[in-house]
């Protein structure tokens, strides 16, 4: 027990609840692309279209948040550099897409402090991912 990485239990937590999250993206994505199939066939092609798009964006960030997880909880307890180093490039994944979440809110003028807390996960996993590579490290 003394070889655990100091990050394991924040990096397991936060690859649960991100793959939470993406289970939750996926049924929201699926709504949304049902929704505007709807719509679409009923009143208005492009607010349909729209709407679908919009799924399909969001079941892509959905699959990626998901692989994340996967690869968190995997790779929690590991202190190989391999184990890391995948770690590290999906964190930053997840990181670059959050922060392209606020910009698009930013750009249609959504934008609320509520909106900051996307990069909250993508922060702590990354957070968990650098206190296990410390302590390799060490």
């Amino acid at each position: 027990m003394e070889n655990q990485p100091k990050g394991k239990t924040l990096l397991k937590v936060v690859s649960i609840l991100l793959i939470i999250g993406a289970v939750v993206t996926f049924i929201l994505s699926l709504i949304s692309i049902l929704g505007g199939s709807a719509v679409a066939a009923g009143t208005d092609e492009v607010v349909g279209g729209l709407f679908i798009l919009l799924g399909i964006v969001s079941l892509i960030m959905g699959i990626l948040q998901l692989i994340t997880g996967i690869v968190g909880v995997k790779n929690a307890g590991n202190t190989e550099k391999e184990a890391i180093k995948k770690c590290q490039i999906w964190g930053i994944v997840i990181l670059m897409i959050a922060v392209i979440n606020i910009a698009i809110t930013l750009i249609i003028n959504q934008f609320s402090i509520t909106t900051l807390f996307s990069l909250l996960l993508p922060i702590l996993f990354m957070v968990g991912v650098n206190m296990n590579k410390q302590s390799t490290e060490e």
